[in-house]
Protein backbone atom coordinates (compact mmCIF):
# COMPACT_ATOMS: atom_id res chain seq x y z
CA UNK A 1 0.00 0.00 0.00
CA UNK A 2 1.36 3.41 -0.97
CA UNK A 3 1.11 5.98 1.82
CA UNK A 4 2.87 8.75 -0.08
CA UNK A 5 -0.42 10.21 -1.31
CA UNK A 6 -1.84 10.77 2.20
CA UNK A 7 -2.20 14.41 3.13
CA UNK A 8 -0.41 15.16 6.43
CA UNK A 9 -3.03 17.74 7.39
CA UNK A 10 -5.80 15.15 7.12
CA UNK A 11 -3.81 12.69 9.24
CA UNK A 12 -3.29 15.34 11.92
CA UNK A 13 -6.99 16.28 11.90
CA UNK A 14 -8.12 12.65 12.29
CA UNK A 15 -5.51 12.03 14.97
CA UNK A 16 -6.74 15.05 16.95
CA UNK A 17 -10.37 13.94 16.60
CA UNK A 18 -9.48 10.45 17.85
CA UNK A 19 -7.49 11.92 20.74
CA UNK A 20 -10.39 14.22 21.66
CA UNK A 21 -12.85 11.31 21.57
CA UNK A 22 -10.59 9.28 23.85
CA UNK A 23 -10.34 12.17 26.33
CA UNK A 24 -14.13 12.58 26.33
CA UNK A 25 -14.62 8.81 26.77
CA UNK A 26 -12.28 8.52 29.75
CA UNK A 27 -13.68 11.68 31.36
CA UNK A 28 -17.24 10.38 31.12
CA UNK A 29 -16.16 6.95 32.37
CA UNK A 30 -14.49 8.51 35.41
CA UNK A 31 -17.59 10.62 36.13
CA UNK A 32 -19.83 7.54 35.96
CA UNK A 33 -17.55 5.65 38.37
CA UNK A 34 -17.64 8.60 40.75
CA UNK A 35 -21.45 8.74 40.65
CA UNK A 36 -21.69 4.98 41.27
CA UNK A 37 -19.29 5.26 44.20
CA UNK A 38 -21.32 8.14 45.67
CA UNK A 39 -24.53 6.09 45.33
CA UNK A 40 -22.82 3.11 46.98
CA UNK A 41 -21.64 5.31 49.87
CA UNK A 42 -25.13 6.83 50.28
CA UNK A 43 -26.72 3.37 50.45
CA UNK A 44 -24.24 2.39 53.14
CA UNK A 45 -25.01 5.57 55.10
CA UNK A 46 -28.69 4.59 55.14
CA UNK A 47 -27.86 1.20 56.68
CA UNK A 48 -25.60 2.45 59.48
CA UNK A 49 -27.18 3.03 62.87
CA UNK A 50 -24.80 5.31 64.73
CA UNK A 51 -25.94 4.10 68.15
CA UNK A 52 -24.92 0.53 67.19
CA UNK A 53 -21.32 1.34 66.24
CA UNK A 54 -18.80 -0.28 68.56
CA UNK A 55 -15.81 1.92 67.70
CA UNK A 56 -14.92 5.49 66.77
CA UNK A 57 -15.09 6.15 63.00
CA UNK A 58 -11.32 6.46 62.61
CA UNK A 59 -10.91 2.92 63.93
CA UNK A 60 -12.98 1.54 61.03
CA UNK A 61 -10.60 3.27 58.63
CA UNK A 62 -7.68 1.64 60.43
CA UNK A 63 -9.35 -1.78 60.22
CA UNK A 64 -10.08 -1.24 56.51
CA UNK A 65 -6.41 -0.37 56.00
CA UNK A 66 -5.42 -3.57 57.80
CA UNK A 67 -7.58 -5.62 55.43
CA UNK A 68 -6.18 -3.79 52.41
CA UNK A 69 -2.64 -4.42 53.65
CA UNK A 70 -3.40 -8.12 54.15
CA UNK A 71 -3.66 -8.58 50.39
CA UNK A 72 -0.25 -8.77 48.75
CA UNK A 73 0.73 -9.92 45.28
CA UNK A 74 1.83 -13.35 46.43
CA UNK A 75 -0.18 -14.12 49.56
CA UNK A 76 -3.16 -13.08 51.62
CA UNK A 77 -2.82 -12.71 55.38
CA UNK A 78 -6.07 -14.42 56.37
CA UNK A 79 -5.30 -14.15 60.09
CA UNK A 80 -5.32 -10.33 59.94
CA UNK A 81 -8.59 -10.35 58.02
CA UNK A 82 -10.20 -12.79 60.45
CA UNK A 83 -9.05 -10.68 63.41
CA UNK A 84 -10.71 -7.61 61.94
CA UNK A 85 -13.99 -9.44 61.44
CA UNK A 86 -13.84 -10.82 64.98
CA UNK A 87 -14.16 -7.20 66.11
CA UNK A 88 -17.47 -6.76 64.27
CA UNK A 89 -20.24 -6.84 66.87
CA UNK A 90 -23.19 -5.43 64.92
CA UNK A 91 -24.46 -5.12 61.39
CA UNK A 92 -23.68 -1.40 61.58
CA UNK A 93 -20.05 -2.28 62.37
CA UNK A 94 -19.77 -4.35 59.18
CA UNK A 95 -21.50 -1.71 57.07
CA UNK A 96 -19.28 1.03 58.52
CA UNK A 97 -16.23 -1.12 57.75
CA UNK A 98 -17.47 -1.44 54.16
CA UNK A 99 -17.92 2.32 54.02
CA UNK A 100 -14.47 2.98 55.48
CA UNK A 101 -12.95 0.56 52.98
CA UNK A 102 -14.70 2.33 50.11
CA UNK A 103 -13.37 1.48 46.68
CA UNK A 104 -9.66 0.74 46.42
CA UNK A 105 -7.21 -0.52 43.85
CA UNK A 106 -7.14 -4.32 43.92
CA UNK A 107 -3.47 -5.35 43.86
CA UNK A 108 -2.67 -1.94 42.41
CA UNK A 109 -3.61 -2.72 38.82
CA UNK A 110 -6.67 -4.99 38.71
CA UNK A 111 -9.09 -2.08 38.92
CA UNK A 112 -11.17 -0.61 41.70
CA UNK A 113 -12.90 -2.92 44.14
CA UNK A 114 -15.09 -2.74 47.22
CA UNK A 115 -14.42 -4.81 50.34
CA UNK A 116 -16.72 -7.57 49.13
CA UNK A 117 -14.93 -7.75 45.78
CA UNK A 118 -11.53 -7.79 47.53
CA UNK A 119 -12.63 -10.77 49.60
CA UNK A 120 -14.18 -12.60 46.65
CA UNK A 121 -11.15 -12.10 44.40
CA UNK A 122 -8.44 -12.54 47.03
CA UNK A 123 -9.79 -15.42 49.10
CA UNK A 124 -11.13 -18.87 48.36
CA UNK A 125 -14.60 -20.10 49.32
CA UNK A 126 -13.41 -21.75 52.54
CA UNK A 127 -11.79 -18.53 53.73
CA UNK A 128 -14.92 -16.50 52.95
CA UNK A 129 -16.97 -19.15 54.76
CA UNK A 130 -14.72 -18.63 57.79
CA UNK A 131 -15.44 -14.88 57.72
CA UNK A 132 -19.16 -15.60 57.52
CA UNK A 133 -18.82 -18.06 60.40
CA UNK A 134 -17.07 -15.40 62.51
CA UNK A 135 -19.86 -12.92 61.78
CA UNK A 136 -22.51 -15.51 62.61
CA UNK A 137 -20.74 -16.34 65.89
CA UNK A 138 -20.92 -12.62 66.73
CA UNK A 139 -24.67 -12.64 65.92
CA UNK A 140 -24.13 -10.34 62.94
CA UNK A 141 -26.67 -11.02 60.19
CA UNK A 142 -24.36 -10.40 57.23
CA UNK A 143 -22.48 -12.61 54.84
CA UNK A 144 -20.10 -12.16 51.94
Amino acid sequence: MDFSNIDRGTVIKYSLVILLLLIVFFTIRKAIKSIRNDNYQNKLDEEIKANELSYPLNQYISMADQIDGAFTYLTTDEKTIYNVFKKMNTLSDVVQLNKAFGVRKFYGFFGDASLAVFLQKGMDLNEIAEINKILKTNNVNFSF
